[in-house]
């Protein structure tokens, strides 16, 4: 009898140690979502994906995706999703894994940030020939094209329907000799572009890489 008593007590102890181990006393698995690396362009499609360490392999888990100010275009559900990143605003992913031990951690968030495209930026307008804009102008005209090395430099010239061919030609071999014979600009770096108009004016624009040309 007391061997029966003795045997019946040992496996009740079994038991309640195995259920206390399998709900509040196994180790916490750690959950690591994984983004994108570097900037993330407006409109652009990216994944996210979630691991979870080896102290969750015989755990029944699932993934459930929320994100803030973006869209998930598939995968839910899955541990991985791909996510429309917002045009003017940065995205929050979040992922929740079910299944875990009662009171472990099993969330995990990522933020991709905004990056807007680039700009083009009008550094000097003018109507009159090069020869007759202030010094001063042009000399923080071609600081800020020194500075954007890689950007194009964009001339916009207007001029009246009725200007003498000779005299467009002669105004704009004026300033390309300003720029590149007299301030060392390199010439692949010059686009210019004639637009009919009902004034004389000559803008000059910095393109940086990405950014949308002038209309």
């Amino acid at each position: 009898m007391k061997s029966f008593f003795a045997s019946t007590i040992l496996v009740l102890t079994f038991c309640v140690g195995t259920f206390a181990q399998t709900n509040e006393t196994l180790p916490c698995p750690t959950v690591d979502l994984i983004g994108p690396a570097g900037i993330v362009m407006p409109n652009e499609a990216i994944r996210y994906s979630v691991t979870v360490d080896k102290k969750g392999k015989d755990l029944k888990l699932e993934y459930i995706w929320s994100v803030r100010n973006g869209e998930i275009i598939e995968g839910q559900g899955s541990q991985a999703i791909t996510v429309k990143q917002p045009s003017n605003n940065s995205l929050t992913v979040t992922v929740e894994v079910t299944g875990f031990p009662t009171g472990c951690p099993n969330t995990s968030s990522e933020t991709s940030f905004y990056c807007p495209p680039p700009q083009a930026a009008k550094i000097e307008e003018f109507s009159e020939s090069i020869s007759q804009v202030d010094k001063i102008r042009l000399d923080e005209m071609i600081t800020a094209i020194e500075d954007k090395p890689n950007a194009q430099i964009y001339i916009l010239r207007s001029f009246k329907e009725k200007s003498s061919q000779e005299k467009i030609d002669a105004a704009e071999k004026q300033l390309f000799n300003f720029l590149s014979k007299e301030k060392r600009i390199e010439k692949d770096r010059i686009i210019l572009v004639r637009i009919p108009a009902d004034i004389e004016l000559t803008q000059i624009w910095l393109i940086p890489p990405g950014a949308e040309r002038p209309k």
